[in-house]
């Protein structure tokens, strides 16, 4: 109880609540730089439409091969499998991914990519 209501925990989820905001900002330019659909919001994810990339499927195993897991979007009522939630981070993460979708989007290959059941698409398809 004390590390989450200390002093210096107060201080640590103030100063994340004041920076998220120029963080998201700084994500979701950068998705849109390379075409994607993203919804504004305040919180600290960003639902993205991949259907630009593949109108069909999830480009969430690509992403996990390079690297970066996100979150299904189609959980979200109205929402399909081409959308994604990603988490706001920090610029140099957002950085990476960017690059990751924009290799996905260019159909660019992995040079060392995952063993294909390291990631499953669905956590009940492959029960650990």
């Amino acid at each position: 109880m004390i590390a989450c209501c200390s002093a210096a925990a107060e201080q640590h989820r103030t100063g994340l609540a004041e920076a998220l905001p120029g963080l998201r900002e700084d994500l979701t330019g950068r998705l849109r730089t390379i075409g994607l659909t993203v919804i504004d919001s305040q919180a600290p994810f960003v639902l993205v439409d991949t259907s630009s990339i593949d109108p069909l499927r999830s480009i969430r195993r690509p992403l996990a091969e390079r690297g970066f897991a996100v979150r299904r979007g189609e959980t979200f009522p109205g929402l399909g499998p081409t959308w994604i939630r990603l988490a706001v981070r920090d610029p140099a993460t957002h950085a990476g991914l960017v690059e990751a979708i924009s290799g996905v989007a260019a159909g660019r290959e992995l040079q060392n990519p995952l063993p294909q059941n390291s990631q499953p698409d669905n956590p009940k398809e492959n029960p650990r």
